[in-house]
């Protein structure tokens, strides 16, 4: 991917990857809160219909419920949303790592020793980084 595209993209450096852990993870964690807000419905109308020797007001218990299927399937949303973000966030700081050292090995087999690898000083790959560095300075032809 070139200078031009990554910048593009921004925190987008590999979608494949990044994407499909985003839906995933945003349809695991939207559909637990939903699957919950639809238990409490469940359970309200269950307690509705066995209430029938009981005066009920059920017009106002259906209301109740209603609106807890409003407010699950908005919360399932806002969710969804958020949780996308966010694992888009967490994903570019694991892949955009192998992203680079990728591109550094391929610049060592094309020749191109000169290249730099750029990494955050906080990546856990920096240490491997710097290995990577020293390979390319001794595989380097000397003149």
């Amino acid at each position: 991917m070139s200078a031009k595209s990554r910048k593009t993209f921004g925190f987008i450096s590999h979608p494949r990857i990044q994407f499909k852990y985003a839906i995933l993870n945003s349809l695991f964690v939207s559909g637990v809160i939903l699957l919950s807000n639809l238990l409490v419905v469940y359970r309200l109308r269950n307690y509705a219909d066995s209430q029938s020797d009981i005066e009920m007001d059920t017009a106002l218990l259906y209301n109740i419920t209603d609106f807890t299927m409003q407010m699950g399937f908005l919360t399932f949303l806002v969710s969804f949303f958020i949780t996308f973000i966010s694992t888009i966030v967490i994903t570019h700081r694991f892949v955009g790592p192998f992203i680079s050292i990728n591109r550094y090995v391929d610049s060592i087999i094309n020749g191109k020793f000169d290249e730099g690898l750029n990494l955050r000083t906080s990546d856990e790959m920096h240490e491997i980084a710097g290995k990577l560095k020293t390979l390319g300075d001794r595989l380097k032809p000397t003149k």
